[in-house]
């Protein structure tokens, strides 16, 4: 097992290595946000079947001096937001902010762009019981991801779904 497994498995190491990177990143900037980013672990809920690397976010979210959390959990996924959610460590709103850094939506899972429109509104929606702080859509204009939507196919349908003047209360 390498180092980075090692210390995966042992989330105070990991609570600690993000406080020694905030630590050399306030060196060279002393007003830099500094965040952390996560997919999802494969259990309690298992999930990314067949993937061996370990994810253990809530020492992290609970313990780090990470200003923010991000994580990338995507809908029509193995398991749902709820499942997706225990598997981060968070059962529901936490002091350091978290936000959901990549919400995408594949093409796999929803054939049409109006159904990962839909499928991301209500993932952002049950976010907001867990306390999610902000959302930032994967990917904005770029089709190097051919599998999956972005912000702007077929005329910006997910654009327009989650834009904060169409829905200025990303929670109701």
């Amino acid at each position: 097992m390498d180092t980075a497994h090692l210390i995966a498995c042992q989330p105070e190491l990991v609570a600690a290595r993000v406080g020694s990177w905030t630590t050399a990143i306030r060196m060279v900037d002393p007003t830099a946000l500094v965040t952390m980013g996560f997919f999802h672990d494969t259990e309690p809920n298992p999930a990314r079947r067949g993937d061996v690397r370990l994810v253990r976010t809530r020492a992290v979210v609970e313990r780090s001096a990470a200003d923010f959390v991000d994580i990338h959990p995507y809908p029509g996924d193995e398991i749902g937001f709820a499942q997706l959610m225990q598997n981060y460590g968070i059962d529901g709103p936490v002091s350091k902010p978290i936000v959901i850094g990549e919400m995408g939506a594949s093409r796999l899972a929803f054939g049409a762009n109006e159904d990962a429109a839909a499928a991301l509104t209500d993932w952002q929606r049950a976010s907001c019981a867990y306390g999610i702080d902000g959302w930032l859509v994967w990917t904005w204009d770029t089709g190097e991801q051919p599998d999956l939507w972005n912000a702007l196919s077929g005329g910006g349908v997910i654009e327009k779904a989650l834009a904060p003047k169409n829905r200025p209360s990303p929670c109701a």
